[in-house]
């Protein structure tokens, strides 16, 4: 099975449930450090954070 990491630590991403962005990328946050990223069209993008953590 497939997943994303985050570039900066090669954690897991987790999807943030309930936010998707305009471009209907998957919205993710990494546990270890809390960013938060857009995956659409196979680029990870970091984003503000959408719960404003």
């Amino acid at each position: 099975m497939n997943y994303l990491v985050c570039p900066d630590d090669g954690e897991q991403l987790k999807v943030v449930p309930g936010h998707r962005d305009g471009e209907a990328g998957l919205v993710v946050r990494c546990p270890r450090c809390t960013t938060v990223f857009r995956f659409a069209k196979g680029n990870l993008t970091p984003i503000a954070d959408p719960d404003g953590r």
